[in-house]
């Protein structure tokens, strides 16, 4: 029975680890399509209002991979 509770306890914990890491690649997949975005609009249009937007998406993208980051590690360690 203790056996059983502790493969229970590993499984679970290795769960936590991979939805942690799927949480991660989901932020970073975010990321680089917002700038991806970013980088067309201003290819596509070059006027300065498309400038601004894509500033804003390429900032976002910048700010999706720095929080993602951050939370990944927060996590990880505290695991």
């Amino acid at each position: 029975m203790k056996k059983s509770i502790k493969n229970i306890e590993r499984l679970a914990e290795q769960r936590t680890k991979l939805a942690v890491e799927r949480t991660y690649l989901s932020h970073l997949r975010t990321a680089s399509a917002s700038a991806i975005f970013g980088f067309g609009i201003l290819e596509l249009f070059p006027s300065k209002f498309s400038q601004l937007i894509s500033a804003f998406f390429i900032t976002l993208s910048l700010l999706f991979i720095i929080i993602g980051t951050y939370t990944y590690i927060k996590r990880r360690t505290s695991l």
